[in-house]
């Protein structure tokens, strides 16, 4: 893969809950659901012209959720780790976490490193996981990290863990009817496009991720200059 020429690629992976109860089932069951989503997303993440997927799993203001919801939520990450870190690995994925780490169980934790450490020799996408994430937390944190010597793209990368830099978002997908950041990557999404989808996470696939990144090429990025037809005739 070109990775001059890929994508950097965000989505928030809303709408786990709504669906198990339009189904009539468990919050968390939607939330199993929703990882299976992402585990088929992995699958065929090198199909893609992406060279970093972050996506948005568990936010500082989760933990307001019940304790059981939050519990399962961590279980599942546990579980998430335990089956696809080898899978990573093998299909030659980079890894990275980002967000806190100090309200993590430890065991959680160790694995989080393992597995960042073991794919980190790899060359091919790079899978990154906001875990107890908060933009404007990262960027608060990043203003007391600040030196002379250092700028503040430097001091955001250090406070979200430092392993790989920080890089802008070409495109933002977020699932679930909703159309807000929910305080996710304010700093990287600057000059994003976004694209909010109706459909719950759970329904999304490598199909709609096919689909959402042709719209995304048919749309024209200035980042703030004129269109070039508008450049040649000024």
């Amino acid at each position: 893969m070109n990775f001059s020429q890929s994508l950097h690629i965000a989505i928030i992976m809303d709408g786990n809950g709504r669906w198990a109860q339009a189904r009539h089932q468990p919050r968390l069951m939607g939330h199993q659901a929703g990882g299976r989503a992402l585990a088929e997303i992995i699958r065929n993440l090198q199909d893609f012209p992406i060279h970093t997927l972050t996506l948005y799993c568990f936010s500082q203001d989760n933990w307001k959720r019940p304790d059981a919801e939050v519990q399962g939520l961590w279980d599942l990450f546990d579980r998430f780790l335990k089956r696809h870190g080898p899978e990573m690995l093998k299909r030659n994925l980079r890894f990275n976490v980002i967000g806190r780490r100090d309200r993590i169980q430890a065991k959680i934790v160790r694995k989080i490193r393992h597995w960042e450490t073991q794919c980190r020799a790899n060359s091919g996408p790079l899978i990154r996981l906001a875990m107890d994430y908060s933009a404007k937390w990262h960027l608060e944190d990043a203003g007391r990290l600040l030196t002379p010597e250092m700028d503040y793209r430097s001091a955001i990368e250090k406070s979200q863990n430092g392993i790989y830099p920080v890089e802008s978002v070409d495109l933002l997908i977020r699932t679930g009817n909703e159309s807000r950041l929910s305080d996710f990557l304010l700093y990287e999404c600057a000059y994003a496009e976004l694209f909010f989808l109706p459909m719950a996470w759970p329904d999304f696939s490598s199909v709609e991720l096919a689909q959402v990144i042709d719209r995304y090429h048919q749309r024209e990025r200035r980042f703030g200059a004129l269109p070039l037809g508008q450049v040649a005739q000024s």
